[in-house]
């Protein structure tokens, strides 16, 4: 006898005060069937309280709500919840509000001019440890300039591991230490892997990288984290 194996869904708490954006959003993620909208507030305040009572994977947030906004919101998550995915679903663009949120160690920013797909990709990419960041955001969507496919090609020459040890850096900060603490490996493998970054990525010091944390993780989003396979570990 044949069994219909469940997939697991994400368990999403939504949180925007416009109605129809809610209703949008459940629905364009509802097609999948990847993922379930467990909750709906119209401010952080009542979200804090869904997120006790429902336990959500996820809570995907605008930025200006009334009650409690979203800053207010992903500050409170990141004190009180730090293991849940946040991510920001927002129509600002300005560069300020991504440095503001990446400083809550918020792991998704998207604009709301993304399609249902790039949504959902930037869902799954979270939920797998990932960092997912729109590319609407972008002041030079054509690369002009040149600038971006050269940055691309530096990124593109980094090992996994290396762009595993490049993130835990951008996100986290901290010695080499707290770095192999966290990345569950040895001191010297992260001084080895980061030194590879800096020489690939041309910058002379970690100090130069965390400068520009903002671009290095927007190009680093394009990136997520697959199946290691021989580099399972760092």
């Amino acid at each position: 006898m044949e069994t219909t194996q469940k997939i697991e869904q994400t368990r999403i708490l939504l949180v925007d005060d416009d109605r129809l954006t809610r209703n949008g959003t459940k629905v364009d993620l509802a097609v999948s069937g990847l993922f379930e909208v467990t909750g709906e507030a119209e401010n952080g305040k009542d979200a804090l309280k869904l997120i006790e009572a429902l336990n959500p994977d996820l809570v995907l947030f605008d930025v200006r709500m009334p009650v409690m906004d979203g800053p207010h919101l992903a500050r409170e998550i990141a004190d009180r919840y730090p293991s849940l995915k946040r991510i920001v679903l927002t129509s600002f663009r300005d560069v300020f509000y991504l440095q503001l949120f990446l400083g809550y160690r918020v792991q998704g920013y998207m604009h709301k001019s993304c399609s249902e797909q790039e949504l959902r990709q930037a869902i799954l990419t979270v939920m797998k440890g990932g960092i997912a960041i729109s590319p609407y955001l972008d002041d030079d969507p054509d690369d002009t300039l040149g600038v971006k496919r050269t940055i691309n090609q530096k990124v593109l020459d980094l090992t996994n591991k290396e762009r595993r040890a490049l993130r835990a850096l951008l996100m986290e900060g901290g010695t080499n230490k707290h770095l192999a603490e966290l990345l569950q490996t040895t001191e010297k493998s992260v001084s080895f892997h980061l030194s590879n970054v800096y020489r690939k990525l041309e910058v002379e010091r970690r100090g130069d990288l965390i400068k520009q944390t903002n671009k290095w993780l927007m190009i680093l989003s394009q990136y997520p984290e697959a199946e290691l396979s021989d580099e399972a570990e760092l």
